[in-house]
């Protein structure tokens, strides 16, 4: 019994003693796991708390929206990461290798009401400091345009910039603190280093901050760089486009004097001008002419509607060569009551040489605004008024020159056509073919002249391009094909500068448009396009399918007709294409015509006189090209076998009423 008691109590001992260190040790457990769960649930609410802040930055950035505005977003939630004075993004300007200011955020008196961030940082002492306009670029751009890979990293004090030391630990993660004599900036620097976000003046910047704004640029950064090089290529192609703008209306100046006069009238009145109009000398010798502003435009109508009117104010002016009329004249009540009744403050009356009265009309705080006396007014317009008339004797002079400068452009187009064998006679082939289509199309006689000028130049714009991509052959290059396009608008700028006609020059700029939108350069639809653009597009189609080049045979006229057809309603107009069909069934018809070709080598492929002088056919009236030897078709880039000539008199020798069967798969007269 004793030793079973024993056996008892030392059990009980043992229990009690390592059960104690049981419960110590399930205890110390306990401790763990909950320490560890509070260091897991403040983990959690750190990553939580940065997920949001980074949520913050990409919820903000809006490609859709301008630069600008994305930059300040970009500042506003960076004031919430850390709390400075200033948050400055800067975007590199490659012209000038610096980098200029695009936008500041100063929250400075507003972060109080700022929630705390979770940085922990004290708002620093104000520093005397004020962001730059400009910094210097630290990384310079290499040859290639690309920004090197170590762009924003730590360079040497001695190697320039904007002065200033860098953190060179964190500059190569694109974050860094820069100090300024003895002012420090944290500076974000995006991957391109396009832009750079400095803020400051701060203090001491945590290394918790620094891998946090490390992150941010790792997700927005990229998009930041693209958004800068998108927004600085369409300020260029903005730019551009204002610069051709602006040369070509001043070129437009040279051959038109209207547009000179307009411009001229435009400076000198002003801001207090309500602009001018010019009224012929006689009653019938045309309309009137409004200029510098459209205000005028019923106050014209009405002055010239009534010839009383003219005689009042050529009255009024007298022997004058010009004179002002202010309100503080009595003559100012006797003016006609369409200009009375347009709220006017003081008219000027000039005698334009060979043109007709001007008659130009200012507001009624011009006197007060420009501070001018009655006689300087006078000394002014009599040198407008001598200024404007010689620029009418040139308008007088300008219908010789521009028909000079056409002609110039023709015989320019004729010599580019035969520099090649292939395109012997095209220009002239094009002034054939679409002025065949304008008769059947039935457009007027200015509309005729203005179609056959932009077609025989349609392709002079090649002249602009780099002549190892016209020689190329085979596919272009994404590249290749851009500079190729561009020869529409050099033509018309050519077109536009030399002969001032906006019509022509509207169809050579449009003649690769498409009616389904898909064409170049504008992308025009349908009734967008200009109908001699519609014309010259289809005669092209088709020249360059009849045409051969030394790498490919021609197509016969029945295969090039039914490439028209294949294209209508996509590529070419269906009016036009018709129109074009009926002109040669109209031909095939003719019962002259029957056995032999539809005509001439010199009428369907406007073949030189020179080469025809050469050709025994042109004393052979009554024989077809083909049936005689020694034949001049290779002068010309043809061969008789599959000339257009011959190849559409087979396709009316197949059926039994003369129309050949390209055209009778459209029908008798189209489609």
């Amino acid at each position: 019994m004793n030793r079973m008691a024993a056996a008892i109590t030392l059990a009980h001992t043992l229990l009690v003693h390592y059960g104690l260190i049981l419960l110590a040790a399930s205890a110390v457990v306990v401790i763990a796991l909950v320490i560890l769960l509070d260091i897991s649930r403040r983990t959690i609410r750190k990553q939580t708390r940065s997920l949001d802040v980074l949520d913050g930055f990409l919820s903000a950035f809006k490609p859709t929206n301008s630069l600008e505005y994305n930059l300040g977003q970009i500042t506003q939630l960076a004031a919430k990461v850390i709390r400075a004075p200033y948050y400055s993004f800067y975007v590199l300007d490659e012209r000038s290798n610096r980098y200029v200011l695009k936008t500041v955020t100063h929250p400075y008196d507003k972060l109080e009401s700022v929630s705390p961030s979770y940085s922990g940082l004290s708002l620093p002492k104000r520093e005397p400091y004020i962001p730059p306009r400009t910094m210097m670029l630290e990384q310079p751009v290499d040859n290639g345009g690309e920004r090197r890979a170590d762009a924003g990293r730590e360079r040497s004090p001695d190697a320039g910039g904007h002065g200033g030391k860098r953190d060179a630990s964190a500059a190569a993660q694109g974050v860094a603190v820069r100090t300024e004599g003895e002012v420090k900036l944290l500076e974000l620097r995006t991957p391109q280093g396009l832009a750079v976000l400095r803020i400051g003046p701060v203090e001491e910047v945590p290394k918790r901050i620094v891998k946090e704004f490390q992150r941010i640029l790792t997700h927005i950064g990229p998009a930041v760089d693209e958004m800068v090089q998108l927004t600085q290529q369409k300020q260029f192609l903005e730019t551009s486009k204002a610069a051709d703008e602006a040369v070509q209306k001043v070129a437009s100046m040279a051959v038109d004097a209207t547009a000179a006069l307009d411009a001229v009238i435009s400076v000198f009145a002003g801001a207090h001008s309500k602009g001018g109009i010019l009224v012929p000398y006689r009653f019938d010798a045309g309309e009137a002419e409004v200029f510098g502003s459209d205000l005028l435009t019923e106050t014209a109508r009405l002055l010239y509607a009534d010839a009383a009117n003219l005689e009042r104010l050529y009255a009024l002016l007298g022997t004058e060569r010009y004179r002002v009329i202010n309100r503080t004249n009595s003559l100012f009540y006797e003016l006609p009551s369409a200009l009375a009744s347009v709220d006017c403050g003081a008219i000027a009356l000039m005698a334009i040489d060979h043109r007709g009265l001007l008659i130009l009309v200012f507001g009624t705080g011009f006197d007060e605004a420009t501070g001018i006396d009655d006689d300087t007014h006078a000394s002014q317009l009599g040198l407008l008024a001598e200024q404007l008339s010689d620029i009418s004797v040139f308008n007088r002079m300008q219908p010789m020159l521009s028909k000079a400068y056409s002609n110039m452009l023709w015989k320019l187009a004729d010599i580019v056509d035969n520099l090649n064998p292939y395109t012997v006679g095209y220009s002239e082939m094009m002034t054939r073919y679409s002025l065949a289509i304008g008769y059947q199309l039935n457009l007027n006689d200015s509309e005729l002249r203005d179609l056959a000028l932009a077609a025989h130049v349609s392709n002079i714009g090649v002249l602009g391009i780099d002549p190892d991509v016209l020689s190329k052959k085979g596919k272009y290059s994404k590249f290749e094909a851009d500079t190729m396009q561009m020869h529409c608008d050099i033509g018309a700028s050519m077109v536009r500068v030399a002969t001032g006609n906006q019509r022509a020059a509207g169809m050579v700029l449009y003649h690769h448009e498409r009616v389904d939108g898909l064409g170049f350069p504008s992308g025009m639809t349908g009734e967008q396009i200009p109908v001699g653009a519609k014309i010259i597009h289809v005669v092209q189609v088709f020249l360059a399918k009849i045409n051969g080049r030394s790498w490919r045979s021609p197509q016969t006229f029945d295969e090039a007709i039914q490439t028209l057809r294949d294209a209508v309603g996509t590529q070419l107009d269906e009016t036009v294409v018709k129109a074009f069909i009926e002109w040669f069934a109209l031909k095939q018809m003719n019962p002259m015509v029957q056995g032999r070709s539809l005509a001439r080598c010199y009428e369907l492929l406007s073949v030189p006189k020179s080469i025809c002088d050469r050709c025994p056919v042109s004393k052979m009236p009554t024989r077809n090209c083909w049936e005689v030897e020694d034949n001049q078709c290779a002068a010309h880039g043809r061969e008789c076998s599959t000339c257009f000539v011959y190849t559409e008199y087979l396709s009316r020798k197949q059926t039994q009423d003369g129309l050949g069967v390209g055209l009778r798969a459209f029908g008798q007269y189209g489609r």
